[in-house]
């Protein structure tokens, strides 16, 4: 009995001993050396719902940062949204001015870092969202927007922007963010602002590539699959960052970088078809003990959330997602992975394809031979060039897409597919990540009050147009009738015409058919008919002679029989 009670006891202490290696190898994030968020525009420091300090720029921080800007009769403002409902920090103030100003960063310890510029394109006082144009660079070397027209970037679904960077910086040294309004209109100048700036340090490999980590490299999709690194030289734009499967995974939720990860659908996935699939080991935590990647690399919440094809579903179709990119530079693409399904165990139980861009990047996807096992989380990173629809080197809005394709049953256990979260990032081309604008005007925000007229006023503008188009139609449809009924009449009174030329009643009443549609056609107007009697208009003979085919008055076709000599 006591050695039963002993081999319990060792047991729970051995588990206990386990779950102490696995818990900080879970709840351990990454504490950056270096996290600032600035609050443009703001006279105090705030704290956010999230907790998350954000400090002013309007008073004495220089031990943080310095503010600089020309001596210039256009100064710069401090301004406020005109509404502020539901608004929340950074979102509160901006910084605005017709002026290039500066925020310069020293003493930053560690590189990269992410440089997060956060933008709310509405109406400040007296400043019009439409003249928002501006350009930004870092360091006077690197350009991060140009040309760039905040309110264009609106939709439905998006009232606030967020640009996302990451770029090397020498150790100790300094950061200058600079932006330039593009004041080609002395009239109607553009002005710059920005609402919130962030600078928060990042681990030195977890985008960029380890020189010294030689089994690790990624390939260069469509050209042979070569090796594509991210070297030090390069910057990156962060485009998307998606949790694919389930809710956005707020930056107070991430792993200590403030990173946000947007939901799915319904932006970027093409079709609901998908199933949306969850861990089944409710509170339990990843396994890290395989070192796969750091913990740090992506939240729990987008390793264990999927989107699935379903192993029992008999239509095929790609499992589609679709965004919108700058054409002319390299993207690299990131998916997530983590098997959690408890059938799915085993190398080659879900194997499935991965095309990016319509391009084969993976033919045998099976991830529990990239990462040894269930709820083990592992990447792929893949690099791919997009060009522009007509093949030129002019930047231009294009598509990306990224699908899966299951493979037929004899090569996999499960006709089924698996993506856990999605990054793609932009990588600088000759120091440059600026892109275009898009292509067409999207929706300004507005405040609840003059929303709720808009509204009144969209309602009674849709209510007018419809009404036109109905009135329009019927006018349409009524010109239509009119217009056959008169081609009706004509043609009527065009063949009464004809008819009245192609008959006549002989002397014995043999016709039954009224005498004002009959007449007498004149010699010449039959040898016309028939081109004067031509063999190639003879249909037939019979015994009186042959009979012709003719046109009467170019139109009408009709049979002519022409008598021979002596016949009755």
């Amino acid at each position: 009995m006591p050695n039963s009670i002993n081999k319990k006891f060792h047991t729970k202490i051995t588990l206990l001993s386990i779950y102490l290696v696995l818990f900080p190898l879970v709840i351990n994030s990454y504490n950056p050396d270096y996290n600032l968020a600035i609050n443009c525009g703001s006279s105090t420091n705030n704290v956010a719902l999230d907790k998350r300090i954000w400090i002013g720029d309007n008073i004495d921080n220089s031990n943080l940062f310095t503010f600089i800007e020309p001596k210039t009769t256009n100064p710069s403002f401090k301004s406020s949204p005109n509404s502020l409902s539901n608004i929340q920090i950074p979102f509160t103030t901006a910084h605005i001015s017709f002026s290039n100003f500066t925020y310069s960063f020293s003493s930053i310890p560690s590189s990269p870092v992410f440089i997060r510029l956060h933008f709310y394109p509405t109406s400040y006082q007296n400043f019009d969202p439409s003249n928002a144009l501006f350009s930004v660079e870092v360091n006077n070397n690197l350009t991060l927007l140009k040309n760039f027209s905040p309110s264009l970037w609106l939709h439905d679904e998006v009232e606030k922007i967020t640009k996302e960077y990451c770029i090397q910086i020498k150790p100790n040294g300094k950061l200058n963010i600079t932006f330039f309004p593009n004041n080609i209109n002395e009239l109607n100048p553009f002005y710059a602002f920005v609402n919130g700036i962030e600078v928060v340090s990042m681990p030195s490999f977890l985008y960029y590539t380890n020189p010294d980590d030689l089994n690790y490299y990624f390939k260069l999709i469509g050209f042979d699959n070569r090796e594509y690194e991210i070297r030090n030289d390069k910057a990156l734009e962060m485009v998307y960052r998606v949790n694919v499967g389930e809710n956005q995974v707020q930056p107070s939720d991430d792993t200590g970088m403030f990173r946000n990860w947007d939901n799915d659908f319904p932006r970027y996935l093409e079709k609901e078809y998908p199933l949306s699939v969850s861990s089944f080991y409710g509170s339990d935590h990843l396994n890290y003990l395989n070192n796969t990647i750091p913990n740090y690399t992506a939240p729990e919440a987008v390793y264990l959330t999927a989107r699935s094809y379903g192993k029992y579903v008999t239509e095929d179709y790609n499992v589609t997602w679709n965004f919108e990119v700058d054409s002319s530079f390299t993207y690299m693409v990131r998916l997530h992975f983590c098997e959690f399904d408890l059938l799915t165990k085993n190398k080659g139980d879900r194997v499935f394809q991965i095309f990016i861009n319509d391009i084969l990047a993976e033919p045998n996807a099976d991830v529990i031979r990239w990462s040894g096992g269930n709820m083990i989380p592992v990447h792929k990173d893949y690099a791919v060039k997009i060009y522009s629809q007509n093949g030129s080197s002019e930047i231009e809005r294009v598509n990306l897409s990224i699908k899966l394709q299951r493979l037929p049953a004899v090569d996999t256990t499960y006709r089924d597919t698996i993506l856990n979260g999605i990054e793609i990032f932009k990588v600088s081309d000759k120091n440059n990540l600026a892109g275009m604008n898009p292509n067409k005007p999207m929706i300004i925000p507005t405040s609840p009050k003059h929303r709720s007229k808009s509204k009144k006023s969209t309602t009674f503008m849709v209510a007018v147009v419809g009404v036109s188009c109905l009135l329009l139609a019927f006018l349409l449809v009524v010109r239509i009738i009119a217009y056959a009924r008169r081609r009706r009449r004509r043609r009527f009174e065009s063949n009464l015409q004809m008819e009245e030329s192609s008959w006549k009643t002989n002397k014995e009443g043999s016709s039954t058919l009224p005498s004002h549609l009959c007449r007498y056609f004149t010699i010449a107007e039959i040898r016309e008919a028939t081109n004067n009697f031509e063999d190639i208009f003879i249909i037939g003979a019979g015994g009186f002679g042959n009979v012709y085919k003719g046109y009467i008055n170019g139109l009408t076709p009709v049979a002519i029989k022409r008598r021979k000599p002596g016949s009755r």
